[in-house]
């Protein structure tokens, strides 16, 4: 299958700040950023991946995420919710795996394109423009 969208991210606290906040039901305050950081922090060593960079590649049926040393391959039916950042899509996929998406990240299309295919592959479970205080 044609790859339509590619996407290179590297693994790092923002990443992982993101993920936090995506998995929250209701935006961050400021007063709270600094344990949302801290919780980045350990999920980031907990994963021993810090500095290095994946690949997500997006096809019409399924899409895959390259770690080092893994390639996971997964179907548009599991995703069961998106949350959007200001800089990640984060895709809950079956309840217990977040995998974000860099949105400054693609090389192969276009943010905006890719925000309209995942809008058509989840439609309703899409919850966009969650809002997060900057650094």
């Amino acid at each position: 299958m044609e790859t339509l969208f590619a996407v290179r991210m590297e693994y790092g606290v923002e990443m992982y700040y993101h993920q936090v906040i995506a998995s929250k039901a209701s935006p961050p305050s400021e007063a709270g950023r600094a344990s949302d950081e801290k919780q980045a922090r350990a999920l980031l060593e907990s994963s021993c991946l810090e500095g290095m960079y994946c690949n997500a590649v997006f096809r019409e049926g399924s899409f895959e995420v390259e770690n080092p040393e893994i390639i996971t391959e997964y179907d548009y039916d599991g995703i069961t919710g998106v949350q959007e950042t200001s800089r990640y899509f984060v895709i809950f996929w079956n309840r217990s795996i977040m995998i974000s998406i860099e949105k400054a990240g693609f090389y192969r299309g276009h943010m905006e394109e890719f925000a309209a295919f995942l809008w058509r592959k989840c439609g309703k479970k899409w919850q966009r423009s969650l809002q997060e205080h900057e650094n």
